[in-house]
């Protein structure tokens, strides 16, 4: 049996996705894209903007068209939200929500115990979903080992957040904020590089968030870095709040990338009152300069939301002087789009689409100049690489695409012999084709 899976969002679903398909995988099932005819479709979806629910919805309607034999799986925040809706939209579709995500770690093995010879499939996953003994609900059922979709392994530490920011169905979604204990973080952490990872990302819906007992975010990172032998740390977004001398120094340590992706949201304060969020827009300027005295001119990158409501002029310009000013180096923009549940579901004083679109390119592009500064700097000296894929070029050439400890991804040719995976210090090439 052929078995697809497509994931959108964040790197929490990539992790339990990974984790899926390794279930899969590890008991004999095949693991196809979605164009190569899969008999069971596993679709993880996101609810953090509009387009991310649009997508999964034309994503589903095609893989329903293209394979109408196959049984199509739906779960993730968007399952988790809008159920009744995704039922509406394809009746034939198994809806699993959130908290019942990780069932699906069981159903290989029902498949493969379960005497559906000469029956359809959808048949066998209906008796699984009313018959297997539902699991105890765990958000850190999900182990991601390497090696199927990605080199580096994602350990998820945390899962919820305790925030109630104005523009977020996240909380709504995935509860309130739970922590992996950090004897577990270690197992997994020691598990994941003796299974060859040579990258590892502390992975949560709010990292900063993480507490066990009397260890913060910044008491992990500096008993884990420490720890590794042949791995290096990285971390996904982290709230600017959150950083402070006692973090500073946990990720001073020389096996933490020197990369850092900041929950910015805004540069305005008054902006940022009104999303309520918890700093101030020196605040965040403060974490920023902390972070650069950590390491030395790390990558530094930053969630913007553009066209929030009541946004002036005035104050997205504070935000692109912000952004300009304090020397990021890119941004994930997000044109405001109002999400059901949420305080700000129904803006006083929305910013007309075209607007908040335009602003949005404006940020993009206003940085582009930044991106490519830090890339010729840092791209022409010797780096901490992974080789991430690996193409035979023929005549004993080989071309590869790898990134670098500062999340710069590029190309080169060689005729050297490299493994998917391999960690190599001190890399160098004057022949650098830099991409996204």
């Amino acid at each position: 049996m052929k078995v697809a899976f497509y994931t959108l969002g964040c790197k929490l679903n990539q992790c339990e996705s990974e984790a899926l398909a390794r279930a899969f995988q590890s008991r004999g099932f095949f693991i196809v894209s979605l164009d190569g005819h899969p008999d069971l479709v596993i679709v993880n979806t996101c609810t953090v903007t509009s387009k991310a629910e649009q997508k999964a919805r034309r994503v589903l309607k095609k893989t329903a068209a293209d394979y109408p034999q196959a049984v199509i799986i739906v779960t993730g925040c968007y399952a988790q939200m809008a159920r009744t809706e995704i039922e509406a939209l394809l009746p034939s579709l198994f809806v699993v929500p959130s908290e019942k995500k990780a069932d699906l770690l069981d159903l290989p093995q029902f498949l493969l115990t379960d005497s559906y010879a000469g029956e359809r499939l959808s048949e066998s996953v209906v008796r699984f979903f009313t018959e297997h003994p539902e699991r105890e609900k765990d958000p850190f059922a999900f182990e991601s080992i390497p090696g199927l979709y990605h080199i580096r392994s994602f350990v998820k530490i945390q899962d919820g957040c305790d925030n109630a920011c104005r523009y977020c169905r996240v909380t709504l979604a995935r509860g309130s904020s739970v922590s992996l204990p950090v004897c577990e973080v270690e197992r997994r952490v020691a598990s994941a590089e003796a299974a060859g990872a040579t990258e590892i990302v502390l992975s949560g819906v709010n990292l900063s968030q993480y507490r066990d007992g009397n260890i913060d975010l910044s008491g992990l990172i500096a008993r884990l870095a420490p720890q590794l032998k042949s791995a290096r740390l990285r971390l996904s977004s982290i709230e600017p709040d959150f950083v402070d001398d006692a973090f500073a120094a946990a990720v001073a340590h020389p096996n933490v990338c020197p990369h850092f992706h900041l929950a910015l949201q805004s540069g305005s304060t008054t902006v940022l009152d009104r999303m309520g969020r918890h700093y101030d827009a020196r605040r965040a300027a403060e974490a920023i300069r902390l972070l650069r005295t950590a390491k030395e001119d790390p990558f530094l990158a930053a969630d913007v939301i553009t066209g929030f409501d009541g946004e002036t002029d005035e104050e997205f310009g504070e935000t692109k002087r912000f952004v300009t000013e304090n020397g990021l180096h890119t941004l994930h923009v997000f044109p405001f789009s109002p999400r059901p549940g949420t305080a700000a579901a129904h803006p006083k004083h929305p910013v007309p689409e075209r607007i908040r679109d335009e602003r949005a390119a404006v940020l993009r592009e206003c940085l582009q100049s930044h991106l490519a500064a830090y890339r010729e700097k840092w791209g022409r000296r010797p780096a901490d690489v992974i080789i991430e894929e690996v193409m035979s070029l023929g005549d004993g050439r080989y071309r590869y695409e790898a990134l670098s400890d500062r999340y710069l991804h590029f190309r080169f040719e060689s005729d050297k012999k490299l493994k998917k995976g391999e960690r190599i210090g001190n890399f160098f090439t004057a022949s650098l084709d830099f991409f996204s």
